[in-house]
């Protein structure tokens, strides 16, 4: 019997790539066309750039969130999160603290909050829906009680307002951030084991349990990266 010869053929291009990416890229691309196309102030390089600043923190966020529901989870707390951080860190600055260590803080106070909600539902299996809509009202209830509901305003010669006004290369510093923390959560998700837990999970959790990964540790792990 004469043997049979399989060639494997590599897979295409086309194979290859990501098609919801693809899709997005070309919807963004043609809402850009259409906004300038309706406005020749659209595609300005001033408008792009105050685009870039208005998109960045919600892109930060996102980048996290990409994590949380890789993993199959939710968080709806990050919109509180947000507001709490930022009146810890409003807070702390006018109380006189220095900028660095108010970020610090900043960073901490989010760290808590996305381990709480790990905690609750990675090993209290309480389902991350029902966590982080308690925690939801729970921090946005604290952080409205601190200020009284009212806008705390900061010195503007501080390091923190300076941040927020810095520009580079005619980009604001937070949408180079922005730009940071993408490239960054790219590589975590697409090069490193930890990504590689976090879609195993997404994609079939027990497999990764039974294969000595313990998966309530990424699934914290990934709600305390959101927060």
């Amino acid at each position: 019997m004469a043997a049979t010869t399989v060639q494997e053929t590599a897979p295409s291009l086309w194979e290859r790539t990501n098609k919801a990416t693809l899709a997005m890229a070309v919807v963004t691309a043609a809402v850009f066309a259409v906004f300038g196309l309706a406005s020749d102030n659209f595609l300005t390089f001033g408008n792009v750039s105050n685009l870039a600043t208005q998109v960045a923190i919600t892109l930060i966020v996102a980048v996290a969130m990409t994590f949380v529901i890789s993993t199959g989870q939710i968080d709806l707390s990050v919109g509180s999160t947000l507001a709490f951080v930022a009146v810890t860190t409003a807070e702390l600055l006018r109380a006189g603290l220095d900028s660095t260590v108010v970020i610090v803080i900043g960073l901490a106070a989010g760290l808590f909050w996305g381990a709480v909600n790990g905690w609750l539902s990675a090993y209290q299996n309480i389902p991350p829906f029902v966590v982080t809509l308690a925690t939801m009202s729970v921090i946005r209830g604290l952080a409205q009680l601190w200020t009284e509901g009212f806008s705390v305003p900061i010195d503007k010669r501080l390091l923190v307002a300076r941040i927020g006004e810095m520009k580079l290369l005619g980009f604001s510093l937070l949408a180079w951030v922005a730009v940071a923390v993408v490239i960054v959560g790219w590589v975590l998700l697409a090069r490193m084991r930890f990504g590689t837990y976090v879609n195993g999970i997404g994609s079939q959790e027990e497999s990764v349990r039974r294969a000595g990964v313990s998966t309530a540790r990424i699934k914290m792990y990934t709600l305390m990266l959101t927060g």
